[in-house]
């Protein structure tokens, strides 16, 4: 179900990768869609679903793990968190 969602998102140009730069952006309000992994650290998610809240932003809870999201976004890394605006 997600899965599209975040396929269409990565066509985008403007996409952010981490809890760093998606809070920072969610503070400055340029983000429309928040992707967490299923297996996203309790913390992290707490304080992106707080921030999504305030600037009221779709959060998109993925049945995929950090290491299968960085698989299709083609990343080395384990992505937990992802945005786009």
């Amino acid at each position: 179900m997600s899965l599209p969602k975040l396929r269409e998102a990565l066509k985008s140009k403007k996409i952010f990768f981490g809890t760093r730069q998606t809070i920072r952006q969610l503070k400055r309000g340029n983000l429309k869609i928040v992707f967490l992994s299923h297996d996203c650290n309790p913390s992290t998610k707490k304080g992106v679903e707080h921030y999504a809240s305030l600037e009221k932003v779709e959060i998109v809870r993925m049945e995929q793990g950090s290491k299968e999201i960085a698989q299709l976004c083609k990343k080395n890394y384990p992505v937990s968190v992802l945005s786009t605006s």
